[in-house]
C-alpha cells in the first residue's frame, strides 16, 4: 500500500490501563491472606469468639471481589487510528461494549487541560464533537500522546505532495 493512499494508517496508538499485578499474583496474595486468616480464625474460635471468623471470611471475600473487579476494569482498550481522511477512536470497555468515534483530522483540535489535584484531560474536538481520551493516562503520558498525535495530524493534513517518480 503506497504512502499516498488516503486510507494508509499514519498513526496508531493502543491505550490500556496499567496493571501492577497479574491475575496469578492476585491469587497468590489471596492464598497468603488465607494462610494468615485461617490460624487467626482458629484462635478466635478457641477463645470463644467464633462470630469473628464470619466477619474475617466476609472481609476476605470482599477483598477478593475488589481485586477481581479492579482486574476486570483494567481490560479496557482504546485505539486511536489516523489516516489522511479520518481520525478514528475505538473504545472497548470492560464489559466488552464497543464504541467508535470518527473525526475529520483537518478540523480536529487536540488539547490537554491540567486539572488541579487530578490527572489531566486529553480532549479531541472536531466540528461540534468532543471526545475525552481515557483518563487513566498520567498527565505526562497525555502530553506525550497529544504531541505525537498533533505531529501525525499535521503530517496527514499537510499539503499534498506528488509521489516521487522512479529514476
Amino acid at each position: 500500500m503506497p504512502a499516498t493512499d488516503p486510507q494508509h494508517p499514519m498513526f496508531r496508538a493502543e491505550l490500556r490501563p496499567h496493571r501492577s499485578a497479574s491475575i496469578k499474583t492476585l491469587n497468590i496474595i489471596i492464598v497468603a491472606l488465607l494462610a494468615v486468616f485461617i490460624p487467626t480464625a482458629i484462635a478466635f474460635v478457641a477463645a470463644g469468639a467464633w462470630p469473628v471468623t464470619g466477619f474475617m471470611g466476609f472481609e476476605l471475600l470482599l477483598l477478593y471481589g475488589a481485586f477481581r473487579l479492579n482486574w476486570h476494569r483494567g481490560s479496557t482498550v482504546e485505539t486511536i487510528d489516523l489516516t489522511q481522511r479520518t481520525l478514528t477512536v475505538e473504545r472497548i470497555d470492560h464489559w466488552g461494549q464497543r464504541r467508535v468515534w470518527t473525526l475529520q483530522p483537518q478540523w480536529t483540535q487536540i488539547s490537554v487541560a491540567e486539572r488541579k489535584g487530578r490527572h489531566g484531560r486529553l480532549e479531541l474536538r472536531s466540528r461540534g464533537q468532543s471526545l475525552v481520551i481515557r483518563e487513566f493516562l498520567t498527565l505526562d503520558e497525555q502530553v506525550d500522546l497529544a504531541l505525537a498525535l498533533k505531529k501525525a495530524v499535521a503530517k496527514a493534513t499537510g499539503p499534498c505532495r506528488p509521489a516521487p517518480q522512479p529514476a
